[in-house]
């Protein structure tokens, strides 16, 4: 999964965006945790790993389709995330340097029906029960049905509300599939590692504006996209880049990677299961939002930000607050 947060120029030179493209940003991403932390409760039962310090998980059924990671020591756990999103990086970037387009169209899909399958699957299988129709079977026929349809509108039509709307929940299913293996002390360590990353990645290897022209050029983005004006059509989009001096874009729309809304969501989560404490959960949600916001608003026009060391700090204030009471 990529992590960059992406600049773009504006008419006022101290701002990345104009304000209604930074406040529409902000809201989808804590509208993001927030419904990523009620995905998550539907798979873990938050007060029994809250009193046992074991993670005891549910609907288990859709974990034979796809199949969630288990690990023995959750505290090590951030080491095989890690290099997942090590490993994830290089083949993308292989696959960015040779343009096979097509392997990024299946990877792509696959990864949205995953991540969707996982977060609709709890509330599909509680609807059919309640209509007499939840059989295992059935319930995971109609969600990978549900998943597939709204994968395929996704990548194929390229509409900016139905990406959007899919981002709200896609990153939920994703820490759902991996909120089993991860207490808040691997959470901690994972934040730390990925922001040192991600500043690396887009301050001086520069890689990850290369993940994002390419995503750019197949028209499919793994995260949050705003578009300045009334763009609804994803598919007329560009991302130019100027070869001299400085890099800068010259497009009207935003980009929030998905690495920065699902590994924030992954240290709430694990905060969530293990102290049984919403309001603690939504705090640290909120502080983060207030982090990117920050960002945002702050940040000068035309240039690449890593938004990964900002969130962080943001959800470390946001805890060390709900520590206090």
């Amino acid at each position: 999964m990529t992590i960059y947060f992406i600049s773009f120029p504006t008419s006022n030179q101290y701002m990345k965006h104009d304000w209604k493209i930074t406040v529409i940003m902000i809201l989808i991403f804590l509208i993001t945790q927030l419904v990523g932390l009620n995905i998550i409760s539907q798979y873990i039962d938050i007060e029994q790993t809250s009193e046992t310090g074991k993670t005891v998980t549910k609907y288990q059924d859709i974990d034979a389709i796809i199949g969630r990671p288990e690990i023995e020591n959750e505290s090590f756990s951030f080491i095989p995330i890690v290099v997942a999103v090590l490993v994830g990086t290089f083949l993308i970037l292989l696959i960015a340097k040779y343009k096979l387009f097509k392997v990024w169209n299946v990877w792509f899909f696959l990864a949205i029906l995953i991540g969707l399958a996982y977060a609709f699957h709890p509330y599909i299988a509680k609807l059919l029960r309640s209509v007499s129709l939840g059989a295992p079977r059935t319930t995971i026929g109609v969600t990978l049905i549900v998943a597939g349809v709204l994968a395929y509108l996704k990548t194929k039509k390229k509409n900016v509300l139905i990406h959007n709307i899919t981002e709200i929940f896609i990153y939920g299913g994703i820490a759902a599939l991996f909120i089993n293996i991860i207490n808040i002390t691997a959470a901690i360590i994972l934040l730390l590692l990925i922001s040192v990353y991600d500043a690396y990645a887009v301050w001086k290897s520069k890689h990850m504006i290369k993940l994002a022209e390419f995503q750019a050029e197949t028209k499919l983005f793994a995260g949050l996209f705003i578009p300045k004006g009334k763009i609804k059509d994803m598919s007329k989009m560009s991302l130019k880049v100027q070869k001299k001096s400085t890099k800068k874009l010259s497009t009207g729309y935003a980009v929030l990677g998905g690495g920065d809304i699902a590994f924030p969501l992954l240290f709430t989560g694990a905060v969530l299961k293990y102290t049984n404490s919403y309001p603690a959960a939504i705090i640290i949600a909120l502080f983060a939002t207030i982090a990117l916001g920050t960002l945002l608003f702050l940040s000068k026009k035309g240039k690449f930000y890593p938004a990964m060391p900002f969130i962080s700090a943001g959800c470390f204030v946001g805890y060390a607050v709900t520590l206090l009471f």
